[in-house]
């Protein structure tokens, strides 16, 4: 016995799931959401815990619910329709293609960098991030990769309007570490997230100019930690430089307004 009616209980998983996230919308409680639902509260239970755990919904200390951060960046991703991703992607898939690892791309406006684009690797790591995600610009390798480009003034400047928190044992939160992370950063022209952002997880980013010195946002390729051993990034660096480039050219040659706006 269900005391789903029959219509409802024969919804597809997905078709719930989006009615749920759409009714969070307008209904914080779990009881009220399962009554506009006409999902059990079982059902509606399950998948909140889904929904919250990959950033669709937030909920807060009175365990009532909204929507997270994850909805509004895809929004208003799909409302700027970034026309230019079609001559970034086929570069980003051929470094996912030769390496075996994930590649993301992230853009930079308003200070903030946000995943436009993610591309699963071949590995079993499925990593958190997400298109419409923002990154911490302090322990990522894109995030470092552009706080490199800038003078020390600027990356303070920058920073001083971010959490620069601890996320992992190995996340570096003092100025002075960081300082020292982007000097290297800068010298060798990539930068390394090595466990920093997620345990276990190592990436390496560059920034991206959109031919010029503008710092539109960067890319990265990420993989696991015992897969990419300090031999493995030394020989895949320079496949990540390169593909920065590639993007970098393909941005230069657009017409400005189909490139992504200086940020």
């Amino acid at each position: 016995m269900t005391d789903e009616t029959p219509s409802v209980a024969q919804q597809s998983a997905l078709i719930k799931g989006l009615r749920v996230l759409e009714v969070v919308a307008t209904h914080d409680r779990l009881s009220d959401i399962a009554s506009t639902t006409g999902l059990s509260y079982s059902t509606v239970h399950r998948i909140l815990a889904d929904l919250v755990a990959h950033g669709w919904v937030h909920q807060d200390a009175d365990r009532r619910y909204h929507p997270g951060q994850r909805p509004g960046g895809l929004a208003s991703l799909l409302e700027r329709q970034d026309d230019y991703l079609e001559h970034v992607i086929p570069h980003l898939l051929a470094l996912r293609d030769s390496t075996g690892y994930t590649v993301h791309f992230a853009v930079r406006r308003q200070g903030q960098l946000t995943y436009t684009v993610k591309v699963d690797g071949e590995g079993s790591n499925l990593m958190r991030s997400y298109v419409g995600m923002e990154l911490p610009l302090h322990c990522t390798a894109i995030g470092k990769a552009v706080l490199s480009t800038m003078d020390p003034h600027q990356v303070v400047e920058t920073l001083s309007g971010t959490q620069v928190r601890r996320l992992t044992d190995r996340t570096v939160v003092t100025r002075h570490q960081l300082f020292d992370q982007l000097t290297v950063a800068w010298q060798r022209g990539w930068a390394l997230d090595d466990g920093e952002n997620e345990v276990h997880t190592r990436c390496i980013g560059v920034a991206v100019p959109r031919g010029d010195d503008t710092i539109v946002g960067g890319l990265s390729m990420s993989g696991l930690g015992r897969e990419l051993g300090p031999d493995q990034i030394a020989a895949l660096a320079p496949a990540v430089v390169a593909t920065g480039k590639a993007v970098s050219g393909a941005l230069a040659d657009l017409p400005d307004d189909r490139t992504i706006p200086a940020g």
